[in-house]
């Protein structure tokens, strides 16, 4: 069995999970310095929509994450990286859109996307940082999810 941890290996050394997401919501702007990063990753996720729209998000590329999972029907998984990706565009009724699609799968990822985007909002909106809290729910979110991900590809 691979890791997040193993997969995610160029990105986290270029830009460490501890420290993901600290800006809930993004431009569409890649990390600087993480292209080559991207590129060895995508080279373990063999073609995999989902786990490719996940390397994207983790690298703030929300065009090219959005583009790798828009035209995914009635599949839980990529519903679940297309509200991130909103969410991460702060577009949040259309992620809440999106995590109502999910089905099941929000239980084996362990957070209710609907919360965290209320409360990922409401820091958006007060112009406050997020509470470590959040920010750590939503780094286990990342984590967990690609994990399916990582795992289903793997079986297949």
């Amino acid at each position: 069995m691979r890791s997040v941890e193993e997969v995610f290996a160029p990105l986290f050394a270029v830009h460490p999970f501890s420290s993901s997401f600290i800006h809930l919501v993004q431009p569409s702007q890649p990390v600087s310095g993480m292209e080559y990063a991207v590129r060895n990753t995508l080279g373990a996720v063999q073609g995999d929509a989902c786990l490719i729209s996940a390397i994207h998000l983790y690298a703030d590329d929300l065009d090219r994450a959005h583009t790798a999972v828009a035209d995914i029907e009635n599949d839980h998984e990529a519903a679940y990286w297309h509200g991130i990706m909103h969410r991460r565009e702060g577009d949040f009724s259309n992620a809440n859109y999106w995590f109502r699609r999910t089905g099941t799968l929000r239980a084996q990822v362990g957070h209710d996307p609907v919360a965290l985007t209320e409360r990922a909002e409401a820091a958006h909106r007060a112009g406050t940082p997020p509470p470590e809290s959040l920010l750590l729910a939503i780094r286990e979110e990342f984590r967990n999810l690609a994990q399916i991900g990582i795992d289903r590809m793997l079986k297949e």
